[in-house]
């Protein structure tokens, strides 16, 4: 007689189901290719190429305009931060080999606009975390983070992620009504202000998919 094979608990089925579900997401190459609709965005501009890619498939003049993005967005509300500006800590965190991306871009090689997020598990959860949200000068007010939100959220809630999950400066008043009363997004519990902290410079926001 064969030996049993071994009952796995309920904890360990949960935590198998979780694996599954992130491999499976994290398998996609290219989510445009099941989303093409979103492949184009029309502005009283023109018309913007959006391109979904993995970090290690940026060209080094793609991460030269990220960086500068980021900086021209960013810099200042991480220098008046707790958590202080650290560039190189930045560079390497945008380009780590986890790291996915929206890229929007009037002509190929441009970077107009991007999203960088990733999916990983969270407190027992499986979630997609928005790292950057950065839109350039010429694509402002103009609908491209919400579009761009709306994808993740699209793709998040067909490959069956719990939630999304994002942090924001509380001084990045623009920002903070962006997400949460245009995308639905709430202070998550895990938010410092949701523990007594008030004196940190960020708020976790958080939005339930399913």
């Amino acid at each position: 007689m064969p030996p049993k094979t071994k009952r796995l608990t309920k904890k360990e089925q949960q935590a198998r189901a979780r694996k599954q579900v992130l491999d499976k997401v994290n398998g996609v190459t290219d989510f445009l290719v099941e989303f093409a609709p979103f492949s184009t965005y029309d502005t009283n501009d023109g018309v913007y190429q959006v391109r979904s890619l993995r970090a290690a498939n940026l060209t080094e003049n793609e991460k030269t305009q990220i960086v500068e993005l980021f900086c021209a967005n960013m810099q200042s509300f991480y220098e008046q931060s707790s958590w202080g500006f650290d560039l190189e800590a930045k560079r390497t965190e945008l380009f780590e080999e986890k790291a996915r991306y929206f890229i929007v871009n009037s002509v190929p090689g441009m970077v107009d606009a991007f999203m960088h997020f990733r999916f990983f598990e969270d407190d027992g959860a499986e979630v997609a975390y928005v790292y950057e949200l950065q839109v350039g000068p010429n694509l402002q007010r103009k609908g491209v983070g919400k579009r761009l939100m709306q994808m993740l959220e699209l793709i998040s809630t067909k490959y069956k992620l719990k939630w999304i999950v994002l942090t924001v400066f509380k001084a990045n008043e623009s920002a903070m009504q962006f997400y949460t009363k245009k995308m639905g997004f709430e202070i998550d519990d895990t938010s410092p202000s949701q523990h007594d902290n008030t004196e940190e410079s960020y708020e976790i926001l958080s939005k339930q998919l399913m």
